[in-house]
């Protein structure tokens, strides 16, 4: 019998706590510092005003640049009170 082993998956997702020049760093850390095994699907969630940013860090990495386009989009709404 064979074993199927399951697709897995390690989100990063991160707020509106940083700089262009930030997300750009720590996309850079995370291609940099990648060790997931092929079997594992890692996907980030930056904040929408870097996703130009952040996709141009990964492409050519194990986090592919149609991840950031499938990734959740952070909404963010201030609400009326």
């Amino acid at each position: 019998m064979k074993t199927e082993i399951r697709q897995k998956f390690i989100v990063a997702n991160w707020k509106m706590h940083t700089t262009s020049f930030e997300a750009q760093q720590l996309s850079k850390s995370i291609v940099e510092g990648i060790a997931a095994p092929d079997h594992v699907t890692v996907v980030l969630c930056p904040p929408f005003p870097y996703l130009p940013i952040v996709g141009d860090m990964l492409r050519g990495s194990r986090v592919e640049p149609d991840h950031v386009a499938r990734s959740r989009l952070q909404i963010c709404h201030r609400g009326t009170q």
